[in-house]
């Protein structure tokens, strides 16, 4: 029973009608379109592959199985300033806060009063992996679940912004998305090692993260 509930709370997370926050951010698409980063679908599938690797699985993981496994607040807490600290674009920190909150806000206003706790304890904002994992806790998740959720919804979102903005058509992000699927797979099929150090590497997002501000024309918050 415990595994079907998991996997009802996964597909209530996955769908985009339940929405918490996450499409508000392109993680840098958009500036790296309008700067000519992309000019292709090939370019757009590379840009996606090193967000989704060296990245999400190199660092969100890590910190979102690191979080999976607090049992208390206070943990979090730490967990979550052990976050700020490594990341270093100001941009990243602000969105990664500012989705966090966004997730937990969902479930405090459905009345889920111990996300509503973590909130009011971090009060700038729980950074995402904290709260992703938070939530897995408070839902009943498992956490191979949610592993493949938030990693999945890395390439939900990438693509739901690439065709946003105009940067292919429905066919090509079709057919990207079903590489990319396969592609996790791949990663998570290698469970996080104990004691992992989280580590990034996508100099292209960070610094297109950091310009983004300075944009005239913004669909999306980062």
């Amino acid at each position: 029973m415990k595994a079907i509930a998991s996997r009802t709370e996964l597909l209530l997370h996955a769908d985009p009608a339940f929405a918490a926050g996450s499409g508000s951010f392109s993680s840098g698409l958009e500036t790296l379109a309008e700067e000519g980063w992309v000019t292709s679908v090939d370019a757009l599938e590379d840009l996606l592959d090193e967000a989704l690797v060296y990245r999400w699985n190199s660092f969100d993981r890590v910190f979102l199985v690191r979080a999976y496994q607090c049992s208390d607040t206070d943990g979090l807490s730490l967990l979550d300033d052990q976050v700020d600290v490594h990341l270093l674009g100001e941009s990243v920190r602000k969105s990664s806060r500012r989705a966090g909150h966004a997730l937990l806000g969902v479930w405090a206003r459905l009345g889920d009063m111990q996300l509503a706790r973590l909130r009011e304890a971090i009060p700038a904002g729980a950074h995402l992996p904290v709260a992703q994992a938070a939530v897995a806790q408070t839902r009943g998740m498992s956490l191979a679940d949610i592993e493949a959720l938030y990693g999945w919804q890395v390439i939900s979102t990438y693509s739901s912004s690439a065709l946003r903005l105009g940067l292919c058509g429905h066919r090509s992000i079709q057919q990207l998305m079903t590489r990319a699927s396969a592609r996790l797979g791949e990663l998570l099929a290698n469970p996080v090692p104990d004691g992992a150090l989280p580590r990034a590497w996508t100099p292209k997002h960070d610094i297109a993260a950091e310009r983004h501000r300075h944009s005239d024309m913004r669909l999306f918050a980062s």
